[in-house]
């Protein structure tokens, strides 16, 4: 699917699917509301995590893909840690889990607006080999 819609596309609309699944299951007026909710916000996470890989891959230059994909797993991992404290934050006030389930929504929905004003899609595009051809195309030097 992700060679079919775009990287850009999948990710934009699977972060905003979540979203949206993410209030529905702040919302829930039922276990299994609840339950379908969860599994529907998962289902559509899994296919936002796909198209993010895909287009982080395809975004560097083949010499620097390593590296660039290392640095990005180390903030990610840095984000994830920031989050749990803050969110513990939030829990600490004794907030209602709705408001949280909901300033996560937000926040994916804010996720799903800058995934599709991303500059570059790179389904189906000549990915660069070098810094220099990567130069090339966007005009500025990578050394």
């Amino acid at each position: 699917m992700v060679d079919r819609v775009g990287r850009k596309t999948q990710l934009a609309g699977s972060t905003a699917g979540a979203a949206l699944f993410a209030a529905c299951f702040a919302f829930a007026s039922s276990q299994v509301a609840a339950v379908a909710a969860a599994c529907l916000f998962n289902a559509v996470a899994v296919g936002a995590w796909a198209s993010l890989d895909c287009l982080s891959a395809e975004s560097f230059p083949t010499l620097l893909r390593g590296t660039a994909l290392a640095v990005l797993a180390a903030v990610g991992r840095l984000g994830s840690t920031a989050a749990q404290l803050y969110n513990s934050l939030l829990v600490g006030l004794a907030l209602p889990v709705s408001l949280l389930l909901l300033t996560s929504a937000a926040m994916m929905l804010l996720a799903s607006v800058l995934a599709a004003l991303l500059p570059r899609e790179t389904a189906r595009a000549a990915l660069d080999d070098t810094c220099a051809t990567a130069a090339d195309d966007s005009g500025t030097e990578l050394e």
